[in-house]
Formats: structure tokens, sequence, C-alpha cells
């Protein structure tokens, strides 16, 4: 008899028998203030943790906290990276890199056993998932305007300045600045005259614009 027939002459007798995998059922671990709900599959990525929660599972824990004295909102990103094969990154767009969390989290793994997830922070590969470019742009007649997503800033250096402003013979307004709207009339106007310019006071400006961005998914996995 094939395993399919079993599993349809099952199901005419009587409902199956479903029971979860021991390293599939849930485990409630309270890791300082925080709790969380994992199962013994995501903790066997960790030797260490796993040693230390499976002997009380098994004895009688099923339905009960376990508890673990460490800090669970480090904790938190440990059992993350168990869940996912995920590596976490830190960073701030103003303060850069956390490497104060880095260590917690590397302090973690390395003695929880979650080997993967130490050596990422210990050879600093998540400098590599954080990318910020600079670029350097000059506005001799700044007027604003500038348009920005949110992975980007703006650094403005302000000056003030001077510049040449063409004058129109006939004195139009619309013609300041435009020389190549003065037509017949304006060059009778002036006659033998040099063109006449100007000078006004422009606001220059230096801006620096920052961008960061993340490495795309997907990213290094456990």
């Amino acid at each position: 008899m094939s395993d399919t027939q079993a599993l349809i002459r099952g199901s005419i007798s009587g409902p199956p028998n479903f029971t979860l995998e021991p390293e599939k059922h849930q485990i409630m671990l309270q890791v300082g203030e925080r709790q969380f709900n994992t199962s013994l599959q995501s903790l066997k990525k960790a030797p260490t943790l796993e040693k230390l929660v499976s002997p009380q599972w098994n004895q009688g824990s099923k339905d009960k906290l376990i508890f673990i004295d460490a800090d669970g909102d480090v904790f938190e990103h440990i059992l993350q990276h168990l869940r996912s094969g995920m590596f976490p990154v830190f960073y701030d767009r103003n303060k850069g890199h956390d490497y104060a969390m880095y260590a917690a989290v590397y302090q973690q793994a390395d003695y929880w056993g979650a080997d993967k997830l130490a050596e990422w922070i210990q050879t600093g590969m998540y400098l590599q998932m954080v990318k910020v470019t600079h670029t350097v742009s000059k506005d001799d007649d700044y007027q604003g305007g500038e348009s920005l997503n949110t992975s980007q800033e703006i650094e403005y250096f302000p000056k003030w300045g001077t510049k040449e402003i063409y004058v129109c013979p006939r004195q139009i307004p619309s013609h300041k600045g435009s020389q190549g709207s003065c037509g017949r009339q304006c060059a009778s106007a002036r006659g033998t005259n040099p063109i006449r310019y100007e000078e006004e006071e422009v606001l220059k400006m230096v801006m620096v614009r920052k961008t960061t961005s993340i490495a795309p998914l997907p990213w290094p996995q456990a």
C-alpha cells in the first residue's frame, strides 16, 4: 500500500492525529523583560541556546515560560536572525552605525553559538550594506526649489556676489537680463553706444547633496 493510499484511507476511517514535531512546537521565552515565542527548530542554529532551552522544554516546561537572563532588546535581533537568516543593520542617517548595538549583539551571538551572525559583525560586513555618496553643485544665481527624497540631505554654503545684467536701451523691464529679447527698435535706440550692463547682487550657493542607500535584497543569509 502506498503512502498516498494510506493517507486517503485514514481520512475515511477517521481524522488523522496531527501533532507538532518537537522541534516545531512553540516555546515561550522570557528574556529580561521581554517575552518571545519561537521553536526548537529556530534555536538549533544557536547550539548553546538550544542546549539551555531544550532540556527545560523536554522536562515539562512546554506550556510555561523559560527564563533566560539576558538583554531582551538585544536578544530580539538574535532570534530574528535565527528565524529568517537575515543579518541586522543598525544605521541612522544622522548618527551613522550604532557600534554599541553591534557590540551587544555580537556578544550574545558569540555566547549562544550563532556563529554566522557573530562573524557578520566581527568582520564588519554590515559596513558594506550602507552606501553614502556626496555630490557638490554650484549655483551662481540661487533661487531655491530643490526636490529631495527621503534618502537625501543637502548642506548649503551661501555667499553673496554680483553679476552683470544686460540693460535694454529702451528700459523695457521684460528685456532686462535678456539681450536676445531686444529687437531692431532697441538696437536703433542704442545707436553707436556700447551695450550697457549693470551689476546686481545675487546669492551664490554651493550645495553638498548626501545620499544614503541600503544594499538591495537579497542580503547574505545564514
